[in-house]
């Protein structure tokens, strides 16, 4: 179970990783699209359109800045901690989904199935927090069973 842990938090940091990446790359591809005209036909639009730049560059700074915080989060977890309930660092396995219980993460895998990374400010999460195998929790009108929590 240890190695499956370390795989499911190096798979998770990796797709954080990837997040925080992309969120560099549209920072940068923003600020260079600057809509730059000369000064004789600068006009009441390019203002508005700096100004909508300046509006998302700051957007994703906000966005890139919450993302390398819960990098540095998820660089805390122990993955040879063996989780008895759902908490932060845990991996949750129910009959529907597999949860990572360290940040807001799309689907990805890890050994032979997938996960889920969800953080603990989730309403799922809240749904599911302190529960162990054997119980039930239910979010967004569905009701899963955990199988097991590590």
């Amino acid at each position: 179970m240890d190695n499956l842990k370390q795989a499911i938090l190096e798979a998770g940091l990796r797709k954080q990783s990837e997040l925080i990446a992309d969120f560099r790359t549209r920072v940068k591809d923003a600020m260079t699209n600057d809509g730059t005209v000369n000064e004789e036909s600068y006009d009441n639009h390019q203002h508005t359109f700096e100004a909508q730049v300046l509006a998302e560059v700051n957007l994703l700074n906000d966005e890139l800045e919450f993302a390398n915080h819960e990098l540095l989060e998820m660089k805390k977890i122990d993955s040879d901690y063996e989780h008895k309930h759902a908490d932060f660092g845990s991996v949750v396995e129910t009959d529907q989904r597999n949860f990572f219980v360290s940040a807001s993460l799309e689907e990805f895998t890890a050994g032979d199935k997938k996960y889920f990374g969800i953080s603990i400010n989730s309403p799922i999460y809240q749904a599911m927090k302190g529960k162990k195998a054997g119980e039930i929790f239910s979010s967004h009108k569905k009701v899963y069973l955990i199988k097991a929590v590590y």
